[in-house]
Formats: structure tokens, C-alpha cells, sequence
């Protein structure tokens, strides 16, 4: 891809993402994403997967936040019937 070439699809990339219309700015790029220089394709995918990885992160996070307040509330339950006595 030649800089004119480079400098029309920034310009279409940037006034979707202006216009807030991800999905068609999302679908530009994976529709030309091959005829990117190859040093671009590489710090594009980097950045995707960094991005990635960090979702995926929050998401564990969440998660695993859940998880604990599961245990804290299960804990508090236990305890409950202890003091409560068997019959319960």
C-alpha cells in the first residue's frame, strides 16, 4: 500500500470513528488489513492483543470477585447455623 493509499484509509478510519461507527471502521480494516505494510499489520495485532488480554484480565477479575463474595456469603451462612444450633 502506497502513503496516498495509507493516508485515504486513515482519513475513512478516522471519520468513522468520528461518526462513532465502530463496526463499519471495524470491517474497513479487517477488509484491507492485508494490504497494510507488514511493520503496521505487527503493531495493529500487538495492540489488539494487549487490549485482549486486558479484558480478558477484568473479566477473571470479575469473576473471581464473584467467587469471593459466594464464599463470604456461604461463610456467613455456616455461621449462622452454628450459632443457631442442629436443628438448623
Amino acid at each position: 500500500m502506497n502513503r496516498t493509499a495509507l493516508q485515504t484509509m486513515h482519513d475513512q478510519l478516522e471519520a468513522l470513528a468520528q461518526a462513532q461507527d465502530y463496526r463499519a471502521a471495524q470491517a474497513l480494516l479487517k477488509d484491507r488489513f492485508m494490504l497494510l505494510p507488514e511493520d503496521l499489520q505487527g503493531r495493529i495485532l500487538t495492540m489488539l492483543l494487549a487490549d485482549a488480554l486486558v479484558s480478558e484480565a477484568r473479566m477473571l477479575d470479575g469473576a473471581l470477585a464473584l467467587e469471593n463474595e459466594s464464599i463470604t456469603a456461604l461463610k456467613a451462612l455456616e455461621e449462622m447455623r452454628i450459632v443457631l444450633g442442629p436443628d438448623h
